[in-house]
């Protein structure tokens, strides 16, 4: 069944053919709601008929949409729609990957050594993040791998022969003559039955073709024939049609003579570990095939025959000591160059990883910026419970004296000689200055609320203090002067005083904003005061001597020219780095990236989201141990525990839209995504635990909608909002008529009473606020906690009144507490709420019969991650009196995960080559 151009399925309009093969057609389409295009693979029509093997589809297709990285490209939902004659058209939404595939590539020649590792490397990144998810690919073939114009490899189908099979599998074997390489995947109606052969023919590992279960060690066969098809022009295994081929597989010799001699030991013998017929003899795991391709990027390595040498040292034992060798051959070779010919050689590209010590990142706070380079780019600082300096010619990671004890400490900034830093230290709430030549460390001025941004230019450090705009201040200490004042509910982030020193560049968001993202990159006279938007939709902006702009957006950084006379971006933003960590959303708009005058790089690795988090969800006792769930870390918010405590709605953010997923609260419990169309977040449980609402913008608008918690149902919109306006749900009443939600406009929030019933909406009245109310019904549903947060004074404040109303209110929180994020105990005899910033955490004793009473706050320990007003809570209550909550940077054993600091040396050359600057 072939479709034509301006056929809709859905939300998209079908706009051209792309190719077919056993697993459906594939088209180009354009979605209609989010402007974008996108792939459609359109089901057989065998499949898509039979409602059993949809059904069984449909749920491993959602398993698949969990897959969240760059090199992978993402099932964005499933679409079904009537066709005539009583057929269905159903289709996975894919992400539209542009550029050639391998097999296309093959066909004019042989891929050289150096451009097919950082393709290897990428196939086996996607390989390792797939299989931590425990996902096979089970189809890895290259046709099934992309090379995007601008380098970045996306492996296609992943599972999607798994999924096929699941749904009673249509793919037939290809007969004599047909490409192999390209065949339509061999399948079989009964995957989990001994005997099944799936994959294609010249691909499939030994005991894939013997038609036995596989485990991930049959994808690092077919990434090991990939590899040896790049570099050779050549299949590891050829025959004549499905069968010979497959008898090749199982009994005939690799011609590994077929390498070219330019092939490294280390890579060839990877290639023959990849290939043993014997699983248990095979390459174990594909992580470790990657850090042996990191190994051979990273350093030249001899090309000698198989056999004639032992192995390389290891990447770890060489990393520090290649990057001395590199910096001083570079130069010896520069020197070299400029003797002999008329224009220097550029200095190579050095690519290396340092990994900061996980006990030293516990108390780091991402949302602000935690890394810094020298102009020189030979020295890296990294802020964690204290900082902590890296030489690029040293191995060690020395702490810094004098940086210890001060509870948290961010926004490194160096000198501009290198000689001295500037920090924040979140104990006394001040900026201080260590020199290095005498370790000394003195205030330079204070900043009460973290600040939001610290650069050092000339004599001076700039930066955005939390609501008041930039001020600069003498690097020697003296009273900070505003020089960009805000209007409103205005915020700065990220100051950098640009070449000439009258202009100022920084990102401009709102406070209350839950995404930087939707920041803008302005540039502002210092002289009068003018202020041009640059770019729109971004956030954390850097201006490098090498004339380009770079800024962060959705876990991803960007570059593209900028003219500083005209002030005006040339051209388009181009993706230089994915997978970026950045701050949460509704915080600060970091992005953990530092580049030096030099060209040095250096960003902090993270997941490809808009939170840039990997996080934890746990239960926790009032004591602070954790319990952590059996689920893989990642970008959550917003968990709520069903109200038999057995399940949990929490939301799960891939970077491009949110969902809501349901997890089981039982270790054997499975994940599910329960929404698809759209981005859906803030899952909120019905009364009786049967249904979830949400936001959706499903229909263009953000209104609430709600489904069955099973996903047995289809989603149905509870409001509509107006213009401008978005829903967000709170809470339902005990006794499942009401849903109390947050109507927001602009920075004014509203807090809304929905009747079940009738449908009817009224506004409760309450004081002026301008973050999110947390509105939580009491057990009994006598009463409301809530959080206000007025335009001044900008602290927010607990309440609890009466429901329906009667104009009684009780301050449960004092003003000064900043108290926000209030909940009530599941059996209504105690309030918990978070108290400004910092780790504190407060319960109240409560009665609320036959009056409403209530005792001192009691701090408690909260060793869940905390979130400002601004966003929504990141914590619930269960019936056991203890929390579930989420914890950053924390693995599965409870103990803390080393953050991943990347540096590239010398980027700048490889940035002009991706970026051209006309």
């Amino acid at each position: 069944m072939s479709l034509s151009p301006g056929t809709r399925i859905g939300a998209y309009e079908i706009t051209a053919p792309l190719g077919a093969g056993g697993m459906g057609e594939v088209y180009r389409a354009k979605d209609s709601k989010l402007k974008r295009e996108v792939a459609l693979k359109v089901l057989p029509a065998d499949v898509a008929n039979d409602r059993e093997r949809m059904a069984r589809f449909q749920r491993e297709a959602e398993v698949l949409a969990s897959l969240n990285h760059p090199n992978i490209a993402q099932i964005y939902g499933f679409e079904t729609n009537p066709a005539e004659a009583g057929l269905h058209i159903s289709a996975l939404v894919m992400e539209l990957v542009e550029g050639e595939d391998l097999a296309e590539r093959l066909k004019r020649g042989t891929i050289p050594v150096d451009e097919a590792l950082p393709i290897a490397k990428q196939i086996a990144d996607a390989l390792e993040a797939a299989h931590e998810q425990g996902i096979i690919h089970r189809d890895l073939k290259p046709a099934n791998i992309k090379v995007r114009p601008d380098g970045t490899v996306k492996v296609l189908d992943f599972g999607l022969a798994k999924a096929m099979d699941m749904a009673g599998g249509a793919g037939r074997a290809g007969g004599a003559g047909g490409d192999l390489a390209n065949s339509p995947t061999i399948t079989s109606p009964a995957m989990t039955m001994h005997g099944v052969i799936l994959g294609t023919a010249a691909y499939m590992a030994p005991e894939q073709a013997k038609g036995k279960v596989v485990d991930k060690r049959a994808d690092i066969w077919a990434f090991g024939c990939v590899l040896y098809e790049m570099l050779t022009g050549t299949r590891a295994f050829r025959g004549e049609d499905a069968a010979d081929t497959i008898a090749e597989v199982l009994k005939s010799t690799v011609d590994y003579g077929a390498l070219p001699t330019s092939t490294p030991l280390a890579l060839r013998r990877l290639i023959e570990r990849c290939l043993q017929r014997d699983p248990r003899q095979r390459v174990r795991d594909i992580g470790d095939a990657r850090a042996e391709l990191d190994f051979i990027i990273a350093g030249p390595a001899p090309s000698t025959p198989a056999g004639s040498a032992a192995p390389p040292a290891s990447l770890a034992s060489r990393a520090w000591p290649m990057v001395a060798t590199a910096l001083v051959a570079g130069t010896i070779s520069g020197l070299a160059s400029w003797a002999s010919r008329p224009t220097p050689a550029p200095p190579a590209v050095v690519r290396f990883q340092v990994v900061a010590d996980a006990e030293s990142a516990r108390q780091t706070n991402f949302n602000r910026q935690v890394l810094a380079v020298s102009a020189e780019g030979d020295r890296i600082v990294y802020a964690g419970d204290r900082l902590y300096l890296r030489s690029v010619s040293d191995a060690a990671l020395e702490p810094i004296p004098g940086t210890e004890g001060l509870m948290s400490v961010t926004h490194p900034a160096f000198s501009p000689d290198g000689r001295s830093l500037v920090f924040w230290a979140a104990r006394d709430r001040t900026i201080k200055r260590l020199n290095f030549g005498s370790s000394t460390v003195a205030t330079v001025c204070p900043l009460s609320e973290g600040g939001l941004g610290l650069t050092w230019a000339g004599d001076d450090i700039y930066f955005a203090d939390t609501g008041q705009g930039i001020k600069r201040v003498p690097a020697n200490g003296g009273q900070p002067t505003l020089i960009v004042p805000l209007t409103g509910r205005e915020e700065a982030y990220g100051p950098q005083l640009l070449p000439g020193g009258d202009t100022i560049m920084f990102t401009l968001g709102t406070r209350g904003m839950t995404s930087w993202d939707r920041a803008n990159i302005v540039i502002q006279s210092l002289r009068t005061n003018e202020r041009k938007t640059v770019l729109e939709n971004a956030t954390d902006a850097h201006y490098l001597p090498s004339g380009h702009l770079i800024f962060g957006r959705g876990g991803v950084l960007f570059a593209v020219p900028l003219d500083l006379t005209q002030q005006a971006i040339v051209g388009e933003p181009i993706a230089v780095v994915e997978g970026v960590r950045r701050a949460a959303p509704g915080t600060t708009g970091a992005v953990h990236v530092a580049v030096s005058a030099s060209g040095t790089l250096a960003y902090l690795t993270g997941p490809v989201s808009s939170s840039g988090a990997s996080l934890q969800l746990g239960m926790f006792d009032r004591a602070g141990v954790a319990e952590p769930l059996s689920v893989p870390l990642g970008a959550y918010d917003h968990p709520r525990v069903s109200p038999d405590g057995t399940r949990v709605a929490v939301g799960v953010d891939d970077g491009r839209e949110p969902q809501v997923w349901i997890y089981g609260l039982a270790r054997s419990s499975a994940a599910r995504r329960l929404t698809f169309g759209g981005s859906n977040r803030w899952g909120e449980w019905s009364a009786n635990g049967q249904r979830v609402a949400f936001q959706s913008t499903r229909e263009g608008d953000t209104g609430i909608w709600w489904q069955r918690a099973d996903g047995t149902d289809t989603a149905a919109r509870l409001t509509r909002p107006g213009p401008g306006t978005g829903h967000v749900p709170q809470t339902f009443s005990p006794d499942g008529r009401h849903l109390i939600f947050d109507e927001v406009k602009g920075d004014r929030v509203t807090m809304m009473d929905l009747s079940l019933a009738t449908g009817t909406v009224t506004p409760l009245s309450l004081p002026e606020s301008h973050a999110p109310s947390d509105a939580n019904f009491s057990p009994d549903g006598r009463w409301l906690v809530y959080s206000v947060l007025p335009l001044s004074p900008a602290t927010a404040v607990v309440y609890v009144e009466p429901y329906p109303p009667t104009g009684a209110r009780y301050q449960i929180s004092k003003q000064a507490d900043d108290g926000h994020h209030a909940v009530w105990s599941r059996d209504g005899k105690e309030l918990f709420f978070t108290p400004g910033p910092g780790n504190r955490f407060y319960r109240v004793p409560v009665t609320t019969t036959p009056t409403f009473a209530f005792g001192e706050a009691v701090h408690i320990q909260r060793p869940f991650v905390n979130a400002p007003p601004t966003a929504e809570r990141t914590y619930d209550v269960t019936g056991d009196g203890r929390f579930l909550g989420l914890r950053m940077d924390v693995g599965a054993d409870g103990k803390p995960i080393a953050p991943q600091v990347q540096v590239v040396l010398n980027w700048f050359e490889e940035l002009k080559q991706r970026v051209p600057i006309k």
